[in-house]
């Protein structure tokens, strides 16, 4: 969830502000803000992604859980800025990168299980 929300809470935010830009009033500018969908619908699944991050903390290992959220995240929020449209200056970095974290993800859950150098291989 986290990563897939951070494109749509920028463009959110930025489609709210080029409706608020004639607009002097502060408090009705924020409840514009408040009842767009656009920009509280976000929000909102960001904040359960967070509370579900929060929820697996206590159940799994810091070691595992910590790089497994926030490299997944990047790579969910990559996809998601491509499917709104966003440029990327290099692309083939922003792949590369995700590739590489899905790769060391993959490792460390795989040395978790005890897959990878194990003595039982023999």
């Amino acid at each position: 969830l986290w990563g897939c929300t951070n494109p749509f809470l920028r463009k959110g935010a930025v489609d709210s502000d080029d409706n608020d830009r004639g607009n002097a009033n502060g408090r009705a500018s924020t409840m514009g803000r408040l009842l767009n969908v656009s920009v509280w619908l976000p929000f909102v699944l960001n904040q359960m992604g967070s509370f579900l991050f929060y929820a697996l903390l206590g159940q799994t290992e810091l070691t595992m859980a910590g790089p497994f959220c926030n490299g997944i995240s990047l790579v969910f929020s990559f996809i998601a800025s491509n499917f709104l449209g966003e440029a990327t200056s290099h692309p083939w970095r922003a792949v590369l990168g995700s590739s590489f974290v899905v790769v060391g993800v993959t490792i460390c859950m795989m040395d978790k299980e005890g897959s990878i150098g194990s003595d039982d291989d023999k």
